[in-house]
């Protein structure tokens, strides 16, 4: 996919490192203080098939979306024609990349819960409140009001981005430049050797970028098929649905006159999670609440705990130290009578 004289380079072979590897094989990307690599073969490969002199790392997308508009505490998702990219971070630094393959995306609210558990996991993770996710992917369809209910998240879409990108001299040492065939090329003594090598050369490597563009086409029509197939289930699925709301509508006036109150008392929750302690899982039901966490300090838990315990009548603390951490297990059940 791209725009103007860009082009993602639409892959899951590519990484994120905090130094400019050695290995030959590999185009480095500088990002400040961390690089995004990408092996050599792969790209080689994909520029044969396009004609285009701009590539534009996914990854590198997502960066500088988040330094034009940097928000804290925000999931950064960018779905593309065959793959799907998601991020976090701190400062200017991704925090937790995960590459997905659209074939194997079935649902993408949870294939985003899974990402939030495994983010929630790693050393240095925060609670995500808000996900924004850049929706570039033809005849994608996108609920946005759907993934907010079942993943309790502000969701914010844009369809829009690397337009923006393309003609912006300021930001070009993120670009992956190659020859421009408009331009005139300088000739060089091995001029004459380059052409009779590209002469006997010719029939073999126009068979390989008609075999390696075929394959192209035959996947985005394979793509396009999926595309539309999906838009008839939707309609016959957006039917049934609205017959089925028709006769939840009672109960779901019910649900909205609670709403407010559920939500404030999850809300309440979360404001008694002291700044230095981590959640790596908080589970809600009718019974109560299960937290699971971690914290350089035993005191925050300890405290967090003192003040959970006015407010459910049973209540259970379990502590392991581990690596200079103190993981926590805590169950609570029965909120008291004396809580407004």
């Amino acid at each position: 996919m791209g725009f103007h004289n860009c082009i993602f380079f639409d892959s899951d072979n590519q990484f994120v490192s905090k130094k400019e590897l050695e290995d030959s094989a590999f185009a480095h990307i500088p990002h400040g203080e961390w690089y995004v690599q990408i092996p050599h073969k792969e790209l080689n490969q994909f520029i044969a098939a396009h004609t285009t002199h701009k590539i534009v790392s996914p990854l590198t997308f997502l960066y500088l979306m988040y330094k034009k508009d940097p928000q804290s505490n925000a999931l950064y998702l960018l779905i593309l024609d065959d793959y799907l990219y998601m991020t976090t971070f701190e400062g200017e630094t991704p925090l937790f990349i995960k590459i997905y393959s659209l074939e194997r995306v079935e649902d993408l609210a949870s294939t985003i819960e899974n990402y939030l558990h495994e983010f929630y996991a790693q050393p240095g993770s925060f609670f995500v409140e808000k996900i924004i996710i850049y929706n570039l992917k033809e005849g994608f369809i996108l609920l946005p009001h759907e993934l907010e209910e079942r993943l309790l998240l502000d969701i914010e879409v844009h369809k829009e981005g690397l337009d923006f990108l393309c003609n912006n001299s300021q930001i070009s040492q993120y670009f992956l430049n190659l020859p421009n065939n408009g331009k005139k090329l300088q000739l060089s003594n091995r001029f004459v050797i380059m052409v009779g090598l590209g002469i006997l050369l010719l029939l073999g490597a126009g068979d390989l970028y008609l075999r390696y563009s075929s394959s192209q086409y035959t996947k985005k029509i394979k793509s396009l098929v999926l595309s539309q197939a999906k838009v008839a289930n939707f309609n016959n699925d957006t039917q049934s649905r609205l017959l089925h709301l028709q006769k939840m509508a009672p109960l779901i006036r019910s649900v909205k006159e609670h709403n407010t109150y559920v939500i404030s008392r999850i809300q309440d929750l979360f404001d008694q999670i002291p700044e230095h302690t981590l959640l790596s899982m908080a589970e809600f039901s009718k019974e109560g609440v299960v937290l699971e966490g971690a914290s350089k300090q035993k005191s925050e838990i300890e405290a967090l705990d003192g003040k959970l315990a006015k407010t459910f009548k049973n209540h259970r603390l379990i502590l392991e130290k581990s690596n200079g951490w103190y993981k926590f297990y805590g169950i609570y059940k029965e909120m008291s009578d004396e809580t407004d």
